[in-house]
């Protein structure tokens, strides 16, 4: 059996970078696809536009003009771009053409049995969302020389979701010819089923497909729960066919007097971090968290075997890989399974480099060493306050004087410590507040808390905060226009409007102790992993060195803005042009409701 499986163009579709971030669900379905004895072609068409772009377009001027934003945005355009393509953007086609012959050159003269397109969460806004659907859509038209009766899946639950609620699947088939929609939506955690599903029902979705094609039964958007969350025994494929087109062009990603000042940048070569995750669950109820109001949620489903982490890792090392970036909640969920998998690794001589979540709660001095030992250089931790009142009442099950240990034992294993910080928790006190500042103040200067990031609490649907809000006396009320963000009061007659302006206040002023005055701007910069791993490729270990470069940065701001915009959230940029050209699409002609289209709806919520 011979797939073709592909991560759809999401952010490149809208902003040229300097990189393109990997797809971690791909690389997990793929990999189980493979580990099955299916012939997988898998390629990030991501990163191929992305690299399209900035050869022929440039980083200048990359903003799209209104026709082609309305096409990415709106079932409508979209119809019409079927009907007329040139006409109506000659750059989308361009990028279909494109796109079309690159994967000609993989795919060859041999038929495949099915095309698969993995749509990544990046970026929770809904023109995103709508992009990513819609170019998958003109792909599989431009891919025309794989025959209409190959299956042709999408998946991507956090998409469906975005686009489900706002009933964008509607009569699709008034907007899109049949048989360019796929047989089904894969929805769920699909990467241990998948392979199951096209073994068993291949040929009947073949079937249905002819049948839809003559117009025997109706055309549209039909979904298909696939949903196992269990260990993992497969290798995931992190590295597609054209992995080199996602690295980090190095040569053009530092700014000249970036690199007067710090001349080793200058001298690394494009690399990129993989993305790879052996556990799922969280084993804590935080109180905020969108998972604590759902009866049984809070557990692991899946953490692999020590020893079979440790074999993907090798089978990673020996193909070059370097860096890492794990994507689980808690890496330390047991200190003994930590400790197993770092003595494995330091056994096998891998020298890794990685990155991950962890909680404050969980390990000892030995366990922190042992995981700097086995290549940790960086952890991120849901620290949220140092409140004891707030700690306790959110159920974080740490003390400050716990809180100050953990840091101080990282700091030692040489393990650069990152915080996350929620602000305004209901009936945070000025008091309360002023702890916080104080900490980053005290940690960040000593070098032990080398990096943080924050939001303001947002309440969101099925926390244990909007499931039980009387526990921390406050009042919800209706939705507020952000998807799932509720108002609510406190107790003491503290009104909306005055829970809004303080939450807004704090964050602003949150990092002025460290003379950092934009939020957005120390976030964006601490959690880039790209910039993170480039000082690691440039100057090792050396936290000091590092700590130079992030004031050199911060200190510089007005000078390095334009470099901090395009480059430091990895993700979208341009957001406000983009917000603007959205409000001019007709959303209403599309059935879908201007109300529930804001301009973003994701939720800031830190990890444990």
């Amino acid at each position: 059996m011979r797939i073709l499986f592909c991560t759809a163009p999401t952010i490149a579709l809208f902003n040229i970078k300097h990189y393109a971030e990997p797809n971690l669900g791909a690389a997990e379905v793929a990999g189980a696809l493979k580990s099955n004895g299916v012939e997988v072609i898998h390629l990030d068409l991501n990163a191929a536009l992305n690299e399209y772009r900035r050869n022929n377009e440039g980083f200048s001027n990359q903003i799209l003009e209104q026709q082609d934003f309305n096409i990415l945005a709106s079932r409508v355009h979209l119809k019409h771009f079927f009907e007329n393509p040139v006409a109506t953007s000659p750059l989308i086609e361009s990028w279909a053409i494109y796109l079309s012959n690159y994967v000609k050159t993989f795919v060859g003269d041999q038929p495949v049995d099915a095309i698969c397109f993995s749509i990544p969460r990046q970026q929770q806004m809904y023109y995103i969302a709508t992009g990513s659907f819609n170019m998958s859509i003109i792909l599989r038209k431009y891919l025309n020389y794989i025959d209409d009766t190959v299956p042709f899946y999408i998946g991507g639950v956090k998409v469906y979701t975005m686009l489900d609620k706002r009933n964008y699947f509607d009569n699709i088939k008034e907007y899109v010819p049949v048989n360019c929609l796929p047989v089904y939506y894969i929805v769920g955690e699909a990467h241990l089923v998948f392979y199951k599903y096209i073994f068993n029902n291949l040929e009947e979705d073949k079937e249905y497909l002819k049948d839809r094609n003559k117009k025997l039964v109706s055309g549209e958007v039909r979904t298909k729960l696939l949903d196992q969350q269990a260990n993992s025994t497969y290798l995931p494929d992190v590295k597609p066919l054209n992995y080199k087109s996602a690295e980090l062009i190095t040569s053009t990603y530092f700014p000249d007097n970036m690199i007067s000042h710090f001349p080793e940048l200058g001298k690394i070569k494009p690399f990129n971090y993989y993305n790879y995750r052996f556990t799922d669950g969280c084993i804590f109820k935080c109180s905020f968290c969108t998972t604590t109001g759902i009866p049984g949620f809070n557990k692991l489903t899946r953490k692999d075997d020590p020893s079979q982490v440790v074999d993907c890792l090798e089978h990673f090392y020996d193909s070059g890989i370097k860096y890492v970036r794990f994507f689980n909640n808690n890496i330390n969920f047991k200190m003994s399974w930590v400790k197993e998998f770092c003595n494995e690794v330091v056994k096998r001589n891998l020298k890794i480099k990685w990155s991950d979540s962890a909680n404050l709660k969980v390990g000892d001095h030995e366990m922190f060493q042992a995981m700097g030992e086995a290549g940790c250089v960086k952890l991120w931790y849901g620290t949220e306050t140092v409140s004891p009142r707030i700690l306790k009442e959110i159920n974080k099950e740490v003390s400050p004087e716990r809180i100050d240990t953990v840091l101080n034992w990282v700091h030692e294993a040489g393990i650069w410590n990152c915080s996350n910080f929620i602000v305004n928790m209901p009936h945070e006190t000025d008091e309360e507040y002023e702890m916080v500042r104080n900490f980053i103040k005290k940690y960040y200067d000593a070098g032990i808390l080398n990096g943080f990031s924050a939001n303001v609490l947002e309440i969101i649907d099925t926390a244990e905060m909007q499931t039980n809000p009387e526990r921390f006396r406050i009042t919800l009320h209706e939705e507020h226009n952000v998807v799932k963000k509720l108002i609510y009061t406190e107790d003491n007659n503290a009104s909306w409007e005055e829970i809004y302006k303080r939450g807004e206040y704090r964050l602003k002023h949150l990092a002025d102790p460290v003379n950092i005055s934009d939020p957005k701007l120390f976030s964006n910069i601490f959690e880039n992993d790209y910039f993170f791993f480039s000082m690691y490729e440039a100057y090792g270990g050396d936290k000091n060195i590092k700590k130079k470069i992030y004031t050199h940065l911060f200190d510089n701001e007005k000078i390095y803005r334009d470099f901090i915009d395009t480059n430091f959230n990895i993700y979208i940029y341009h957001t406000v042009q983009y917000a603007e050209m959205f409000k001019k699409v007709n959303r209403n002609e599309d059935g879908i409701g201007a109300k529930a289209l804001g301009d973003r709806s994701y939720v800031s919520i830190s990890s444990t």
